[in-house]
C-alpha cells in the first residue's frame, strides 16, 4: 500500500508536524463541494511533469503533493460561462522546503489537467482567499517570513490579487500590511472544533452544540491583550501576550465556580483550561484557527477552532 507523507506549508522541529497539508482525507459536508477523485497539475516545478493527485495527495519517489483542504475557490474565472475552480497545492520536490502553488482548474468537477499554476512562496500560510467582486479575480492574504523571520516563524502580513489573462494568471496587486499579531484574531468568537492533547483527542460537533443550546461552550474571544470565553459551563478570563512571530503566552486565567454535572461533549472544562494555559503558538489557515504548545510532561498540545461569529 503506498503511504502519502504530510506536505508542510511551515516546517521547524515540532512545528512542522502540526502545521502540514493535512495527509488525511479531504474533509467535506456535502458531495457537492468534494474534489474530484483525480486532478492533474502542470508546472509545479521547472521541467518537471504534471502529477495527478488522487483523493487530494500525491507522493513519487522524491517528491509529494497535497491539495489543501478547504482551499477550492469555484467561479467562472476565465469568463467563458462554464464553473471552473482555483485551489492551493503544497509541493515538496525533496529539496529545502515545500512550497505553496494556486492552481485553476477550468473543468474542475472533471478532473482534467490544471491550465496554469501561480508560485506563491516557500512555506507561506493563506490566512484567507475570496473571489473579488468582478467574478474573476481571487484575493489571498498570506503571512510569509520578512526581514529577519525564520522560515518557521513567519511575521510578515500582505495581500496579493490574482487574476487570468489569456489563459495564465497575473499578479494585479499585492501589498505588505505589516507584521502579524494576536490583534489579527481579535473582533470575533471562536469555537472548539478539535482538542488533542497527548493521547486524547476529541472533535466537537458544532451544529449539535448549537441545537442544544450549548453553542458558546469551548469558545475563545482576544480583544486588547485579554482573553475571555466559556468552557463547559463556566466562564473564563485572562491575559494574551505576543511573544513574537506567531507566539502567544495565555496566563493569569481564572473563571466563574459553577460545578459542571456532566461532560456531554467527552471534554472536561478542567481540560479545556489547561490546554489553553501551556499554549505556546498561534497560527491562522483559510480561516481556521489553530493554538498549539506542549504540557510540562513534553505532550503535544493543538486546539482547532471555527469562526462562531464575524
Amino acid at each position: 500500500m503506498r503511504t502519502y507523507r504530510a506536505c508542510p506549508l511551515l516546517a521547524c522541529a515540532a512545528a512542522f508536524a502540526l502545521a502540514a497539508c493535512s495527509s488525511a482525507p479531504v474533509a467535506v459536508s456535502d458531495a457537492a463541494s468534494r474534489p474530484p477523485k483525480k486532478l492533474t497539475i502542470r508546472e509545479l516545478a521547472l521541467g518537471a511533469a504534471p502529477i495527478t493527485l488522487v483523493d487530494g495527495r500525491y507522493e513519487g519517489e522524491n517528491d509529494s503533493a497535497a491539495l489543501v483542504p478547504g482551499s477550492e475557490l469555484r467561479g467562472d474565472f476565465d469568463g467563458d460561462g462554464r464553473p471552473d475552480a482555483m485551489a492551493l497545492v503544497c509541493y515538496d520536490g525533496g529539496g529545502s522546503g515545500p512550497f505553496l502553488y494556486l492552481a485553476w482548474f477550468p473543468d474542475w468537477r472533471d478532473g482534467k489537467e490544471s491550465a496554469a499554476t501561480f508560485f506563491l512562496g516557500d512555506r507561506m500560510r493563506v490566512e484567507s482567499m475570496s473571489t473579488l467582486a468582478d467574478g474573476v479575480s481571487a484575493e489571498l492574504r498570506y503571512v510569509c517570513a520578512g526581514e529577519g523571520d525564520a522560515l518557521c516563524r513567519p511575521g510578515a502580513r500582505g495581500t496579493i490579487r490574482l487574476s487570468l489573462r489569456s489563459g495564465e494568471f497575473v499578479e494585479t496587486y499585492r501589498l505588505e500590511e505589516g507584521r502579524a499579531g494576536i490583534g489579527d484574531l481579535a473582533g470575533r468568537t471562536w469555537g472548539l472544533t478539535n482538542y488533542r492533547v497527548g493521547e486524547k483527542s476529541v472533535t466537537l460537533d458544532r451544529a449539535a452544540m448549537d441545537r442544544a443550546g450549548d453553542g458558546e461552550a469551548f469558545s475563545l474571544s482576544f480583544e486588547g491583550g485579554l482573553i475571555s470565553g466559556a468552557g463547559s459551563c463556566n466562564r473564563f478570563f485572562g491575559t494574551a501576550t505576543d511573544t513574537g512571530p506567531l507566539g502567544l503566552s495565555i496566563d493569569a486565567l481564572g473563571s466563574t465556580k459553577m460545578f459542571c454535572v456532566d461532560e456531554p461533549y467527552g471534554l472536561a472544562e478542567f481540560e479545556y483550561l489547561e490546554a489553553l494555559g501551556a499554549v505556546e503558538g498561534w497560527e491562522l489557515s483559510l480561516g481556521r484557527l489553530r493554538l498549539h504548545g506542549r504540557r510540562s510532561d513534553g505532550g503535544l498540545i493543538e486546539l482547532s477552532f471555527r469562526t462562531l461569529s464575524p
